[in-house]
């Protein structure tokens, strides 16, 4: 209950003073109830050792009702005995004077001279003894009953002290007996009370657990009134969240179909550029045929570069570079166009595979690539050759070699080439950056 106290809310403080109170009520229950089970136990500890206590009294008075009884036995046999011995002192007391009246009579006889025989003088003599005998032994016998008197008086003191032993003994047996019939009073009195609080902790807890769910009741009604009021918002919140949801995917749907139409359009296009891509595919067949022609220029000039080497060594050096870079730069540049018409071949094979836009859109970056390579090598080699044709024209050249027209014809025919390159390398850019706009629309 007193971890339950913290979850009750602080709007229902009259509630939570109503339990707190119940609270303290029951704690205090249970305290007196926990003092009331010591205190029973203390009872009940004072019940035993009470009965014990008057079980070893109550062998105590047997033993001396026993000894009490035996005592009164002996006294009562003593007393026999002094009867007896009264009685046999009484007889020989008779006896006694009865010879003391015959001697006297018989002394006054012989006193008298009565003329007594032998025979009476010597019975005379014999009781005469006889009396002697009989002093002694009323004397002995005295003796005894004087000592049997005193050891009568002493059983009697014993006889009194034991009976004044067994007054107290039964007096403290009485208080016994009525400390026990106090003590079981008030622990039947305890033993009421403790069922008095069993029966008011009972009508505590169940009034505590009836509290208890009205206000687990309550707190389910406000939980479900939040809850409903969260629904209520989560709900309209989603319904703003659908909206804005439809009218983003009216926006998507509007933008699919331009984009369909766009992509139409990327096809009809595509198509062309496939188109474009077999004319230059033609192209670079008819450059590789033009590369072999080249070679074979280049082997008709090496011919007349030996014959003009033997008089102008200097010339020969500039138009051995210039033939080297022209051959280096013929065999670069047709080694490009077989790797791009290779190229356009897997890309042909790709078209309806792939994206189209995002392969076209490599092949115009390789494109790019390459042409700023021979953009670059094209004009050394221009450079050179223009070194190479003004060095010829200062030293008076009359004859001017056939291969160095024709590759001046080759080298407009690469410049053709490169313009055409370019020309399609714009088209791809457009196509490009149209569909970046495309892909920026969708991401949008």
């Amino acid at each position: 209950m007193a971890a339950f106290l913290p979850t009750i809310p602080e709007e229902m403080g009259l509630f939570r003073q109503e339990v707190e109170k119940m609270l303290n009520a029951l704690v205090k229950s249970q305290e007196s109830e926990q003092r009331l089970l010591r205190r029973t136990r203390e009872i009940i500890g004072e019940i035993g050792t009470n009965q014990d206590k008057y079980a070893r009294e109550k062998e105590e008075e047997m033993e001396a009702y026993n000894y009490k009884k035996k005592v009164q036995v002996d006294i009562e046999v003593m007393w026999s005995q002094v009867a007896n011995s009264h009685k046999l002192e009484t007889e020989k007391q008779a006896k006694l004077n009865e010879l003391r009246t015959n001697i006297a009579m018989l002394e006054e006889q012989l006193k008298n001279g009565s003329g007594w025989s032998e025979a009476q003088e010597e019975m005379m003599a014999k009781l005469k003894r006889q009396r002697a005998d009989s002093a002694r032994e009323v004397e002995t016998k005295t003796n005894d009953l004087a000592q049997i008197r005193m050891e009568v008086a002493s059983l009697q003191a014993l006889v009194t002290e034991a009976e004044d032993e067994q007054l107290r003994l039964e007096e403290e047996l009485a208080n016994v007996s009525n400390e026990v019939q106090e003590k079981r009073s008030m622990a039947d009195k305890e033993t009421r009370r403790k069922v008095m609080l069993e029966k008011s902790l009972k009508t505590l807890k169940h009034e505590a657990e009836t509290l208890n769910a009205e206000w687990k009741r309550k707190a389910e009604a406000v939980k479900k009134e939040a809850t409903l009021r969260e629904a209520k918002t989560r709900m309209e919140k989603y319904l703003k969240q659908y909206d804005v949801l439809f009218r983003t995917t009216h926006q998507f749907t509007e933008a699919m179909e331009t984009q369909w139409q766009k992509n139409v359009e990327l096809q009809k296009e595509n198509t062309q550029t496939e188109a474009e891509i077999r004319a230059k595919e033609e192209i670079v067949a008819k450059i590789e045929k033009d590369c072999a022609k080249i070679e074979q220029l280049v082997g008709l000039t090496k011919e007349k570069i030996g014959q003009i080497d033997a008089t102008k060594d200097e010339y020969k050096v500039a138009l051995n570079e210039l033939v080297n870079v022209t051959i280096e730069v013929e065999r670069k540049h047709g080694e490009a166009m077989r790797k791009t018409l290779d190229d356009l071949l897997r890309q042909r094979e790709l078209v309806g595979r792939g994206d189209p836009v995002a392969s076209l859109t490599d092949m115009v970056q390789q494109l790019v690539s390459e042409r700023d390579r021979y953009d670059k090598e094209a004009e050394v080699a221009h450079r050179k050759y223009r070194a190479a044709v003004e060095e010829a024209k200062l030293q008076d050249l009359q004859v001017r070699p056939p291969s160095l027209l024709r590759l001046r014809q080759r080298m407009e025919q690469v410049t053709s080439l490169q313009d055409k390159i370019a020309e399609g390398e714009t088209r791809l850019k457009q196509q490009q950056n149209l569909y970046e706009a495309v892909r920026s629309d969708r991401n949008l």
